[in-house]
């Protein structure tokens, strides 16, 4: 699965707890990967992916998604991705708690190295 091999890939690039869930117990800064979307077109693939960097204050929770679109930019390095395309960004307040997010969002063309 992409979205894997992409969590992998940001833990060796940033110093920031990555996932799929919030964890259990919260840090004061992290980062939760969503699917927004996902398929293949003439024999390559894509997904979309939101990034959503979540802390208990506004000025690192924008920082830490700055990392992360900085670190996703890089991964054309990796040889199964074929382009990252930025395709939104947001700001705000997670729900009725006090922790703010700064996410944004990734086309990504990639090669199935499964087939």
């Amino acid at each position: 699965m992409i979205e894997v091999l992409i969590k992998n890939y940001l833990k060796t690039k940033l110093n920031i707890p990555i996932g799929f869930e919030t964890p259990k117990t919260k840090p004061s800064t992290y980062v939760i990967i969503q699917k927004l979307d996902g398929g293949r077109s003439n024999m390559v693939d894509y997904v979309t992916l939101e990034f959503v960097a979540i802390s208990n204050n506004y000025l690192n929770a924008a920082t830490t998604c700055r990392q992360v679109k900085k670190a996703m930019y890089d991964a054309v390095e990796l040889s199964y991705i074929a382009g990252v395309k930025t395709g939104g960004e947001s700001q705000g307040v997670r729900g009725t708690s006090s922790e703010y997010e700064s996410s944004c969002i990734f086309n990504i063309t990639y090669y199935d190295e499964e087939e």
